[in-house]
């Protein structure tokens, strides 16, 4: 029976993973850290190294090297210039760094060549096509050395094949691919003047790059070859992971970033707010996007003001006895810029209406409720744009938490089905290697439900006022934002 390595690179952590064909764990391994806004790609994969060393050398619960038949990587979206000779030459930069100054300068020409239509998105801070543009500008001699921007998944895949390359969902994220192409914009990169011999060649995530070296081959005991398959980003391989291909079905997966996505069986007509990235399955598309730090703030929230898990779960335990709305609190939870669908570096967190007599359960509360209000927005987009939701699935580190799932149901009026499975980074990256060797996506193992949240008449009508009130303040708000 082949085996499946799989390594996931988080916001908080790092695992590697050995699966079997029945979709079992035989081992895991985990590494804590919390990434920064740059950090060292050669130190994160001194990290997925020991852990692949760990796992493929177990020998434990039936893990035989012979058997190992792929490996796969997803990660946080983060960007990294490489030289020649595949090292570093740029810190990694992860989905927090805001490059403003290009933005600025380059942000009103783009809307006015309608950039939105090629690359199925806005333009915004955080793509790496204007952090290209500032390397260029501000330090020619480091552009000059940098061979291939990669995504810190690709340079993972670099370490263990040699070969340079990107999926093209991530590449989706650049403002540099044409998703109606589905190849690089020769318009885009003339326009930020960026040699096209600087991005790499694309890929679909289950196609395989490579294979594991013969270096790394040795070092790890092993004789056989071993695939690598391309991967992609860590939330579009979710939306995989969860089983979310067909039509109308959408995932909500909260970890440290809240994403969302809807599948789509064609591409819909763009709209400037909403990201259409392809799916990690070929001629499939994702309408959505990554939203705020939600969870982020939650943990935050734990960090700097309470200090114990323990206590964050009485703060939900107390929130669940607040009436919808919160008492007329907002939360705007965007401790690094908004994303989708306001998409404004600038907007960072805010508190609005809280009292003496408020505690930390209203702001956790009011964290919950801004997520319902976000997903909402998309919705009525992506249904002006012709895709309806049909079902949400939701998954992530958040999901365990019923009553912030009950809200989002009663402000989108939508039924959540919580998996049984909810480390569906894991196991999309797992059926990528299954996808990679031949199986069709018929034959993929299927994902079961847990349990589903349907919202509450009562609750949905009164949070409709609610979210006109909370896209009203949102408004005002951006207009203090920008003085």
């Amino acid at each position: 029976m082949n085996q499946y390595v799989i390594v996931d690179i988080g916001s908080g952590s790092i695992r590697a993973a050995v699966l079997n064909e029945k979709m079992q764990v035989l081992v895991s391994e985990q590494i804590k850290r919390q990434i920064n806004i740059c950090f060292d790609a050669e130190e994160e994969w001194k990290q997925v190294d020991s852990l692949l060393r760990k796992v493929i050398t177990s020998g434990q619960h039936g893990v035989s090297k012979t058997a190992i038949r792929s490996i796969a990587v997803s990660a946080l979206l983060g960007w990294v210039g490489v030289n020649k000779a595949g090292n570093p030459v740029t810190p990694c930069y992860s989905y927090m760094y805001q490059e403003i100054s290009m933005y600025t300068e380059m942000s009103e020409k783009l809307e006015e060549m309608e950039s939105f239509r090629i690359c199925g998105r806005k333009p915004a801070a955080e793509w790496p096509a204007f952090l290209l543009a500032k390397i260029k500008k501000e330090t020619p001699e480091i552009y000059q050395e940098i061979e291939c921007l990669l995504t810190i998944k690709d340079y993972m895949n670099l370490k263990l094949t040699g070969i340079m390359g990107m999926d093209i969902t991530s590449a989706g994220y650049t403002y540099l691919f044409d998703i109606q192409r589905c190849d690089w914009s020769k318009e885009l990169l003339h326009f930020f003047e960026i040699d096209p011999r600087k991005v790499p060649q694309l890929y679909q995530p289950s196609e395989y790059i490579g294979r594991v070296t013969t270096e790394l081959q040795k070092m790890w005991g092993v004789d056989s070859e071993i695939f690598v398959t391309e991967g992609s980003v860590d939330g579009s391989t979710a939306i995989l992971g969860a089983g979310a291909y067909k039509q109308g079905m959408a995932v909500n997966v909260m970890g440290t970033t809240g994403v969302f996505f809807l599948a789509a069986d064609t591409i819909p007509h763009c709209h400037e707010d909403i990201v259409i990235n392809p799916h990690v399955i070929p001629g499939k598309w994702l309408i959505g996007g990554p939203m705020g730090m939600f969870g982020g703030t939650v943990e935050w929230i734990k960090i700097q003001a309470v200090g114990d898990e323990r206590y964050v779960k009485k703060l939900t335990e107390r929130s669940k006895e607040i009436p919808p709305g919160n008492h007329q609190i907002c939360v705007f939870p965007a401790l690094t810029g908004e994303r989708t669908p306001f998409w404004n570096p600038e907007f960072t967190g805010a508190v609005v209406g809280i009292r003496r007599e408020h505690g930390m359960e209203h702001i956790l509360r009011g964290i919950m409720e801004a997520e319902g209000y976000t997903l909402r927005c998309i919705l009525e987009i992506a249904e002006a744009m012709g895709v309806i939701c049909k079902n949400i699935r939701v998954i992530g580190g958040g999901a365990v938490n019923d009553t912030w799932i009950q809200i989002k149901s009663d402000i989108t009026g939508k039924i959540f089905e919580r998996a049984k499975m909810m480390e569906a980074t894991l196991y999309g990256s797992f059926y990528l290697c299954l996808l990679a060797e031949g199986k069709k996506l018929n034959e993929l193992p299927e994902i079961q439900m847990d349990c589903s949240f349907e919202p509450e008449k009562g609750n949905q009508k009164i949070y409709d006022s609610f979210y006109k009130r909370y896209m009203l303040i949102h408004k005002k708000l951006k207009e203090i934002y920008s003085l």
